[in-house]
């Protein structure tokens, strides 16, 4: 039905094209400037409206007819009116010269118009910005935050408008610019359900390569924000350039504007970085529900808070006795259980003259749907995976990263670090260099191991080629190591086909090795309907959508595919004669989540709320017995920056002081992430809680500093 939509933007674009013809018609012969203009609207506001009915055609607009028609009849007038003022005679030099009135006047009274012009032009692009994602909701932003954004945004848009000379279409290009951060903003609320925060920039190139992947359906409020955009594009177009004085060279003019724009540059960054957006402005995001304070706050406040919160903070009081004192105390904890104590001494025997091979698989998004409330339909999870008996640990792992950030559960499982030391919105593998950070393929190399890290895509995403090599992995295969008819399923190639490439690096290689696996084919979007029909779950989900609930099963079906991958891996593990050790766990959530949340816990409204979006599942296996261990599949809930220190504390390996201080961390702290951290009773806290007890969370910061922060030069 929404095909038909269509219609509605054509039908307009014919009335546009039967009156503007004749009008044409008694115009100018077309060799003067006016005429031309009057033309330029008409191509405008031809290409709006036939992206309009594109869209819809091809069923990517998902409003309301009534919206449509609105904007479709509200850019033809917005192009009527720029028509109308194009065709006017500009004569306020010749009125001045009959009033007797000296040209000065003149160029003062051109000059506040230019102003007024430039000043609704901002107001239209920040309901540019806002409106695609925000919708409505933009006219309730308080007033204090909402001047903050538009002084960033005149500021842009004077940027454009002298570097492009004082032309109407430079300040028109800074419109363009700003109003496509608010489209931006909205695909990524749409496909991440987060906000857009400023190491976001640093992943553009990651970004790129799995944008084919989603289908960029637009509503009614990304139309209003576009039909803003031309309206302030319309009203750039009553600008006009100063009168030219007969001293006036062109080089001069030049120097002149882009120093102007300079200036404004140099405005922008200052009004970044400069003010204390939190203290003098009383801006704030709790980075749990980030996207809503961008609503109540509005776009570029938030950034610009989210910005000015990237440096990672000292603690308070730190100094090198305050780490030692951290460390110990840190370490004490951990040595003060005798028992795992005498546990791990019988396996770290066993592991010194073993030296397993030591393999983990980050399996993407792969999580445990069946947490809410079993979808309502008895949903148990994955089979296989939830039914192993016999690993060493397993149960539910908190992760730093929704939806997207993969990198962010790579660092904190590769390095032990947590991102909540390092703050949110930060990619890690984007900013910093690891090559004096103490890492587990480093930490392997000294033991021996040949390290080898692989994934089936593009080496430069999150920037690994270089991070890897940094990290100490000795090899890094990529998708180019793959042959060109390597199967694939959803979004890439199989996980099978990873797992069979281990296999081989096993065959080919007896000496220990550590190996890390970052799998591919759950990749999102949830919407590319490529999945065959006798492998799509068909689950009907109450209190979801329609477009939600394909997409829970496009992706469910992915995690069977996933689990059955597992199940074959493990069976052939389980065949070698050589001791191996199996470290599997998910990267994050799919995008879909939140409405699951809404669905089935909407009355919740607690920190327990977003942490279940926040987590996904663990295990930890060996294909031969452990010393010291039952094997029986023991629950222990953690966060995945704990996951290899707890993984090489099961199976005996050396441990760092930094990993035995994080494992001391647990005791108290068994769980943490970018949201809050867990209490031994399991009880979640958000950092900012008065009733949190901060001592372990403090104690592990301090250490964190020492070993992450103060090697990377902050």
């Amino acid at each position: 039905m929404q095909r038909l939509f269509a219609l509605i933007p054509l039908a307009v674009l014919a009335a546009l094209w039967a009156g503007s013809t004749a009008l044409l018609r008694k115009a100018d012969d077309g060799e003067n400037a006016r005429w031309r203009d009057m033309r330029l609207w008409r191509i405008i506001v031809t290409v709006f409206l036939v992206l309009e009915a594109l869209w819809c055609a091809l069923g990517l607009y998902e409003g309301d007819a009534i919206s449509l028609a609105t904007c479709s009849v509200a850019v033809l007038a917005i192009g009527a009116v720029g028509a109308a003022q194009a065709s006017r005679p500009h004569t306020l030099d010749d009125h001045m010269a009959r009033l007797g009135w000296p040209p000065v006047v003149a160029d003062v009274i051109r000059e506040v118009c230019n102003v007024l012009a430039l000043l609704i032009a901002t107001g239209l692009a920040m309901l540019a910005l806002e409106l695609p994602w925000n919708g409505l909701n933009v006219f309730s932003i308080p007033w204090r935050f909402v001047r903050l954004e538009l002084v960033a945004v005149a500021l842009v848009i004077l940027f454009c408008y002298f570097v492009g000379q004082r032309r109407r279409a430079g300040a028109c290009a800074g419109v363009a610019l700003v109003t496509l951060v608010g489209v931006a903003q909205y695909f990524v609320l749409r496909f991440k359900g987060e906000a857009i925060l400023p190491s976001d920039f640093l992943a553009l190139g990651t970004a790129s390569a799995v944008i084919g992947s989603y289908s960029y359906v637009i509503d009614a409020d990304v139309l209003r924000g576009l039909t803003c955009a031309l309206a302030a594009m319309c009203a750039i177009s009553f600008m006009r350039k100063p009168r030219k004085l007969r001293f006036e060279r062109r080089l001069t003019n030049v120097v002149a504007n882009l120093t102007a724009a300079v200036a404004m540059a140099v405005g922008l960054v200052g009004w970044l970085v400069v003010p204390s957006y939190a203290n003098d402005f009383g801006v704030y995001i709790h980075y749990w529900s980030a996207i809503e304070y961008y609503r109540q706050q509005g776009f570029f406040p938030s950034f610009a808070y989210a910005y000015q919160d990237l440096p990672i903070e000292k603690p308070a009081g730190y100094s090198n006795s305050s780490v030692q004192e951290a460390t110990d105390t840190l370490v004490a904890a951990y040595e003060s259980d005798e028992g795992s104590m005498a546990i791990y001494a019988e396996a770290s025997a066993q592991f010194d003259e073993l030296k397993p091979t030591v393999i983990a698989i980050m399996n993407e998004s792969f999580s445990d749907l069946s947490v809410y409330d079993g979808l309502g339909v008895g949903y148990e999870g994955p089979t296989y995976f939830n039914g192993v008996d016999d690993a060493l640990l397993r149960g539910d792992l908190y992760v730093s990263a929704f939806s997207g950030g993969t990198c962010n559960s790579e660092f904190e499982f590769l390095t032990g670090n947590s991102l909540a030391y390092i703050g949110y919105g930060q990619y890690p593998y984007q900013v910093y260099n690891f090559r004096k950070i103490e890492t587990l393929p480093r930490q392997f190399a000294r033991l021996g191991y040949s390290t080898c890290a692989i994934h089936p895509n593009l080496g430069e995403n999150w920037n690994r080629t270089n991070v890897y090599k940094q990290m100490g992995f000795d090899t890094f295969l990529t998708i180019n190591d793959f042959a060109p008819d390597t199967p694939t399923f959803h979004s890439g190639i199989t996980d099978a086909a990873t797992y069979d490439r281990i296999l081989q690096l096993l065959e080919e290689d007896s000496s220990p090795q550590f190996i890390f696996d970052v799998t591919m084919q759950n990749h999102s979007g949830y919407n590319q309907n490529n999945i065959p029909e006798d492998r799509l779950t068909t689950y009907e989900i109450e209190g979801l959508s329609d477009e939600d609930e394909a997409a829970v099963n496009e992706y469910l079906s992915c995690i069977e595919a996933a689990d059955a991958d597992l199940e074959e891996f493990m069976a052939a593990l389980s065949e070698l004669d050589r001791p191996v050790i199996l470290i599997f766990f998910g990267d994050h959530q799919p995008s879909v989540s939140p409405a699951l949340n809404e669905a089935f816990f909407s009355d919740e409204g607690s920190v327990e709320y977003t942490e279940r979006e926040w987590h996904t599942s663990y295990l930890i296996w060996a294909n031969y017995d452990v010393a010291g261990s039952a094997q029986a599949s023991v629950n222990d809930t953690t966060s995945v920056n704990y996951l290899g220190a707890m993984a090489l504390q099961a199976v005996g390996a050396p441990l760092t002081t930094y990993q035995q201080a994080q494992l001391g961390a647990r005791k108290t702290m068994p769980a943490l992430n970018l949201i809050a951290f867990m209490d031994p009773r399991e009880t979640w806290y958000d950092y900012n809680d008065p009733a949190a007890d901060l001592t372990t969370y403090t104690l592990l910061d301090t250490v964190f500093y020492k070993n992450f922060a103060e090697k990377v030069g902050l």
